[in-house]
């Protein structure tokens, strides 16, 4: 799974995506700083795939590079079925996972980067839904496991994200 195909980001950043606007950066660095967290990403979802919107970094994680927006429904965390509306997923020991597919890299095992690639140690997933039907989930990183997550927050960060996904673009 390693891939080195990425660069540490050197300031405060977003790397922004396809909905690429001030108030969605904000939102996105306003979670990371409620939960102390170094990453944070916002994907819209649909029956087909995950789209990621935008996402907030913090200096010294890395970002890949030539990374696909649109994520496949069998990677995690979208691989574990239907997670319930009203539910989080929080995994403390994340640097295995799949984390980004790179297009253009010369070595096909080289396509996927992993959670460690990325200095990710811990990931919490956070399912957006509107009428009780999934249209996004919140996803924020760590850089080192953690054996938990301020869940009493959960409400307030989802309240944020919801309101940005649904924001006109």
């Amino acid at each position: 799974m390693g891939n080195t195909d990425h660069v540490p980001s050197d300031r405060r950043r977003c790397d922004g995506g396809i909905h690429d606007t001030d108030n969605l950066r904000t939102t996105l660095a306003r979670i990371a700083v409620r939960l102390e967290a170094q990453r944070c990403e916002l994907f819209e979802v649909d029956e087909h795939r995950a789209t990621l919107l935008d996402r907030w970094v913090a200096s010294g994680m890395a970002i890949a590079l030539a990374e696909r927006r649109d994520v496949p429904l069998h990677w995690f965390p979208w691989s574990l079925g239907s997670v319930r509306p009203r539910e989080y997923l929080f995994v403390r020991n994340a640097g295995a996972l799949p984390m980004a597919l790179v297009d253009h890299t010369e070595r096909p095992e080289h396509r996927v980067v992993s959670g460690a690639d990325l200095g990710v140690g811990a990931a919490l997933m956070v399912p957006l839904t509107l009428t009780g039907h999934p249209i996004g989930a919140l996803c924020v990183y760590w850089s080192l496991e953690r054996q938990s997550w301020e869940s009493e927050s959960r409400d307030t960060v989802a309240s944020w994200a919801l309101d940005a996904l649904l924001a006109p673009r």
